[in-house]
């Protein structure tokens, strides 16, 4: 399960002045994939099965379990599997408290926050 860390200072006297918590909080995250060729579908959708996605319908993935540190080189291996005219959308939610939706499109990734 994805972790994120943060520090907690304590306010007290002796040894447990500062210490850290690590607080598990699940981090979802959905894929929608529009891909022109069938070898493209096949490539990334074996690749987000080897990455722990599971398939919902069609050409959507979710993942409970997906560590955003991974999300880099996640972005990587789909653009190496894709080609211009295809075309990927993620969604996470909670990733520093906002939702974050990343597309790629012309082979680019553009992203956009989303604050309450």
């Amino acid at each position: 399960m994805p972790y994120r860390r943060f520090k907690i200072r304590c306010l007290g006297s002796g040894f447990l002045d500062h210490w850290l918590v690590e607080v598990l909080i699940p981090v979802f995250v959905a894929i929608a994939c529009e891909l022109v060729s069938e070898e493209h579908r096949e490539d990334v959708h074996t690749l987000l099965r080897q990455y722990g996605f599971t398939r919902i319908i069609g050409d959507v993935f979710e993942s409970l379990s997906f560590r955003p540190e991974a999300l880099p080189r996640l972005k990587r291996d789909i653009d190496r599997r894709t080609d211009s005219y295809d075309k990927v959308r993620m969604y996470q939610y909670p990733l520093d408290g906002v939702l974050v939706i990343t597309a790629l499109a012309d082979k680019k990734w553009r992203k956009t926050k989303l604050h309450s």
